[in-house]
């Protein structure tokens, strides 16, 4: 970094960086999620309405 320049971030940058958090929060977040949903016997047709309620929700 040089003063009065500024910051540069290379090209597709924030895609790789949304990309890289898409993954980590499905295999970190969402999968267990969805797994213990199962665990406690909900079905699909559940489990998507609950997140679609969820959403629903939020807008």
């Amino acid at each position: 970094k040089r003063r009065g320049i500024g910051m540069f971030v290379a090209d597709g940058a924030r895609a790789a960086l949304q990309a890289a958090r898409r993954r980590s929060y499905a295999a970190k977040v969402l999968g267990p999620a969805l797994a213990t949903g199962r665990l406690l016997g909900l079905t699909e047709a559940e489990i998507l309405q609950a997140a679609h309620d969820y959403l629903q929700e939020e807008t």
